[in-house]
């Protein structure tokens, strides 16, 4: 078996359990002592066979993290993280909308309504900025979860300052 070969066949391998994105497989056969000739013609043929998808694999991660609550920034950190180009990106979002019915501001109203089901003004500002950080870090934009929050607390600012102690993961709201 030559060089190509047994880098297809080691990336038929590494694809069998899970989708993985272009620049993903590379780098990992590469890690595995493949050249970068043996490599691009495995991913070639891959490519051709229809087992190497860009954006099919960014279309299923947003599927995937959008089932479990996660927001936008957090799936497009992990795509990128991954090596998916902006682009495919940008076009599995447009599909999981138009096809899936995917509504990232409802994902994150679930979120808030599963957080806080007894949405009232009695809430303390202290839960309510723990909700805001949480939500922020299941990556949902500050923009959003301000806009979905504040209806439910006239000062959502002092909400962020109360869980500032809470591990705060972004600058408070307002910096």
């Amino acid at each position: 078996m030559d060089g190509e070969d047994a880098a297809f066949e080691a990336a038929v391998k590494i694809l069998a359990p899970r989708a993985s994105s272009e620049a993903d497989l590379r780098q990992k056969l590469r890690r595995k002592g493949h050249s970068d000739a043996d490599v691009q013609g495995a991913v070639e043929r891959l490519t051709r066979a229809g087992y190497l998808d860009d954006q099919r694999v960014a279309l299923e991660t947003i599927l995937h993290h959008s089932r479990k609550g996660h927001g936008p920034r957090r799936v497009d950190d992990k795509l990128r993280a991954l090596g998916v180009a902006a682009e495919a990106i940008e076009r599995a979002w447009q599909e999981a909308t138009a096809d899936y019915g995917i509504d990232p501001r409802q994902i994150l109203r679930d979120q808030l309504l599963r957080r806080l089901p007894d949405l009232v003004s009695s809430c303390d500002e202290a839960t309510l900025g723990r909700v805001y950080n949480a939500l922020l870090r299941a990556g949902f934009d500050e923009a959003d979860v301000r806009s979905e929050l504040d209806p439910h607390m006239p000062d959502l600012e002092a909400a962020s300052d109360a869980a500032a102690a809470d591990e705060v993961t972004t600058d408070p709201p307002g910096s």
